[in-house]
């Protein structure tokens, strides 16, 4: 099995582990905003956000590399 569908499914495992663990609300405090929800939803979002930014990332840093080729031919 390669290893980025290894580290994929591990990393699914630990999550679906901290969110069966963890079912208690908590309150969320940033500058003048307060709210609560439950600790699986933060975990979720947090993980969903993420990937989401890791994907954006390394479609910019492609991008980049490919216009770099373009241009400078290297």
């Amino acid at each position: 099995m390669p290893v980025r569908i290894s580290l994929f499914l591990f990393g699914i495992i630990v999550l679906l582990l901290l969110v069966l663990g963890n079912p208690e609300r908590v309150v969320i405090q940033f500058l003048f905003w307060r709210t609560s929800y439950e600790l699986y939803q933060v975990i979720i979002g947090s993980a969903a956000l993420g990937a989401v930014l890791a994907l954006l990332f390394h479609s910019h840093f492609n991008y980049l590399k490919r216009l770099r080729k373009r241009f400078f031919g290297s």
